[in-house]
C-alpha cells in the first residue's frame, strides 16, 4: 500500500485556488486530495461520484452571496457521508438551527488552521 492509498480521501470543494492549495499543503500529511470542486454543480456531481467514507471540505460561499455550502453539505449527508467540515471566513454566518440539524458537521474558520487539522484528525481518531 502507498503512503497516498493509505490517507483519509478528501473532497475539496472551494472557489478559491488558495484555500484548496492551502488545504493540500496543510493538510497533505494525512489526507489525499481525491478530487476538488469549484463551483456548486461541480460539487454536487462530486459528492455523488465519491464513496461514503470520503471526507468532505466545503466552502459556505461558493458565490458572492450564496450559502451553497450549507445545500451542498446537507446532500452530503442525506448520502451518507459523515466526515463533513464547513469552512468559512464567518463562523457566525451560520444559524443555530442548521448546526443543531447537522451536529456531526464541523465548522471550521478559514485561517484557523489549528481546528482545521483538529476536526480533521477526529476523522482518524488522531
Amino acid at each position: 500500500m502507498t503512503q497516498a492509498e493509505s490517507l483519509k480521501e478528501v473532497l475539496v470543494i472551494d472557489d478559491d485556488v488558495s484555500f484548496r492549495f492551502l488545504i493540500r499543503e496543510l493538510l497533505g500529511e494525512v489526507i489525499h486530495v481525491v478530487d476538488e470542486s469549484t463551483n456548486f454543480d461541480q460539487a454536487m456531481a462530486a459528492i455523488k461520484r465519491v464513496p461514503n467514507n470520503t471526507g468532505v471540505i466545503c466552502d459556505l460561499k461558493l458565490t458572492f452571496n450564496g450559502e451553497e455550502g450549507l445545500i451542498i453539505l446537507e446532500e452530503a449527508v442525506r448520502l451518507g457521508l459523515r466526515d463533513l467540515i464547513l469552512f468559512t471566513t464567518i463562523p457566525g454566518a451560520v444559524s443555530q438551527e442548521w448546526q443543531k440539524r447537522f451536529p456531526n458537521v464541523d465548522i471550521v474558520e478559514k485561517g484557523n488552521n489549528g481546528l482545521l487539522i483538529a476536526a480533521v484528525n477526529k476523522w482518524s481518531g488522531v
